[in-house]
């Protein structure tokens, strides 16, 4: 972690765009999926990931051991895969520079839940938290899984559905699993 000084004091960033979903967000999503217990695609998926059955991404973790449970692995970039047509996709971007070319492509899977920094002071978390029919604001600072110490930012999750293919969010289940996590804000 580097530490950057301002004058109201330092301001933590990390040295790496790469935080593993939290336990405690797995079993929020593996709530929401019911019977399935996972989400059905996850374009960021890594090998060690605590998320089951579900179809993963693996692109530069060609290397690394076979997957800890049994299921799909796409080897490429999630960025030029499509993602509709795939059931409820499950994204926990690289919180780098290129996130908001993430949650662009996040608006084109029929349903999806996104786990991302709230970094309210940025554009690209105003350009999309406004499409998401709901938003968390996570009370806490999460502790991804693999970290040492909690996150040295706030989170917050996006749930959005496509409408125009006929795919309804069910925003009472989603706020059902995911409240204990923090405020949840449905979209009008």
């Amino acid at each position: 972690m580097t530490q950057h000084y301002t004058p109201d004091g330092p301001l933590l960033t990390s040295t790496s765009e790469e935080w593993f979903t939290p336990k405690v967000v797995i079993d929020a999503l593996q709530d929401f999926c019911g019977l399935s217990g996972d989400p059905d695609f996850d374009p960021c998926g890594h090998p060690s990931s605590l998320i089951a059955t579900c179809t993963v991404l693996q692109d530069k973790f060609q290397s690394d051991p076979a997957p800890q449970y049994p299921r799909t692995v796409i080897y490429g970039d999630g960025l030029t895969l499509d993602w509709s047509g795939r059931g409820l996709t499950f994204c926990n971007p690289p919180y780098g520079r290129d996130i908001n070319r993430w949650l662009a492509k996040l608006a084109t899977a029929d349903e999806a839940i996104a786990l991302v920094p709230a970094r309210t002071d940025t554009r690209w978390f105003h350009a999309h938290a406004w499409t998401a029919d709901a938003i968390v604001f996570v009370e806490r600072r999460l502790h991804f899984s693999g970290a040492a110490t909690p996150a040295p930012f706030p989170s917050a999750l996006y749930y959005l559905a496509r409408r125009d293919r006929d795919i309804n969010p069910d925003l009472d289940l989603f706020a059902k699993c995911f409240r204990h996590l923090g405020k949840v804000l449905i979209q009008p």
